[in-house]
């Protein structure tokens, strides 16, 4: 997966991070988790994951009109979609992770 690629975790960095695969409730490789501050996230386009670990991306791409293969997919991966792009950039809160300190976020002064 894209483990490896991902941005660290906002507090504890890169070493904290590890896929859901194994995690119950989740159980999704796609969902990274920081195994010291409790920050979810998807691995496959980065947004922050703060109310599901579904993340928005996927509906995305449901009702994107890109003709997809017999599994539903399109054959661009989520961080090169230009949809997936436009929806981050417009709804997810992802973008004031990076961009603010987490203790403002968390108190919603951003």
């Amino acid at each position: 997966m894209r483990l490896r690629f991902s941005d660290p975790a906002p507090i504890a960095g890169k070493k904290s991070i590890m896929d859901c695969s194994l995690v119950d409730g989740i159980e999704d490789i796609t969902v990274g988790l920081c195994s010291v501050c409790g920050y979810l996230w998807c691995l496959e386009c980065d947004a922050s994951l703060l109310t599901s670990p579904a993340c928005g991306h996927w509906l995305v791409c449901e009702i994107c009109d890109e003709e997809k293969e017999h599994d539903g997919f399109c054959g661009i991966m989520p961080w090169d979609c230009k949809r997936i792009s436009e929806w981050l950039a417009r709804k997810s809160p992802y973008r004031v992770m990076r961009l603010y300190p987490l203790s403002l976020v968390q108190r919603g002064r951003f």
